[in-house]
């Protein structure tokens, strides 16, 4: 017998969540990919990866003296960026903006640029455009950053998995993908903890009908942390 192995060396803004790995074992072809995101079931066509760690740990059994074994393998990205689906724009809470055909990176100062011409043809001042999203939106979104000095060999990721915040109202549902763990509430409301992929910190967005009910959520959050911190779950 031997093992077959491949490792998730280090991760960039999720681009796992994309990577598909292909091998072909003596013609045999199996592709790997990390589970769906949203429905939290492998990709169509795929066997899930072993862990967020490993891609592909597996047993060769039965591999006898004089055998032979030909590997082939093949990785790709697929998935939900704009070259993979219809979407023709993009982009993240820095800022950062993504146009199909246009911009394939996410450009914040083309972002800054497209607002400064917004204030242009509108004749309105920053605030006034702001006041106008919400008044239009009435969702408040805010994001915080907790430090957590975790390190690698650290069970932080089996806390967050198997606890959670001791919210008003119980989620309706509980989606963990990755390093990531979102709540979902009634009327589209939701908060999600996030480990970042290339430093110790943890990030706390939360989305809710209401500037005070935000603040709420978040001071409970930030409770749940002190928690974790105190049982030195990030030791």
């Amino acid at each position: 017998h031997y093992w077959v192995e491949c490792y998730i060396d280090d991760v960039i803004k999720n681009v796992d969540e994309a990577v598909r790995v292909m091998i072909y074992l003596n013609g045999e072809k199996t592709i790997y990919a990390k589970k769906n995101l949203l429905t939290g079931l492998a990709e169509n066509g795929t066997d899930t990866f072993y862990s967020d760690d490993w891609a592909v740990l597996r047993q060769r059994k039965n591999f006898k003296s004089g055998d032979v074994d030909k590997y082939t393998v093949v990785i790709w990205l697929e998935g939900d960026e704009p070259d993979c689906v219809d979407a023709l724009i993009g982009g993240e809470s820095s800022g950062g903006l993504t146009i199909r055909n246009y911009l394939y990176g996410k450009d914040s100062t083309f972002a800054a640029m497209l607002f400064i011409e917004m204030m242009t043809l509108m004749n309105k001042s920053v605030s006034e455009i702001i006041k106008e999203v919400r008044d239009f939106a009435s969702f408040h979104h805010t994001i915080v950053e907790a430090t957590l000095n975790y390190n690698e060999n650290s069970n932080i990721k089996d806390y967050l998995n198997n606890n959670e915040p001791n919210f008003p109202t119980k989620p309706l549902e509980v989606r963990k993908f990755g390093k990531n763990v979102k709540y979902i509430f009634d009327n589209d409301e939701w908060a999600i903890l996030r480990l970042s992929g290339t430093e110790p910190v943890l990030r706390v967005f939360v989305e809710t009908e209401s500037q005070e009910k935000t603040n709420h959520y978040l001071k409970i959050i930030n409770e749940f942390i002190e928690n974790m911190e105190r049982e030195k779950i990030n030791v």
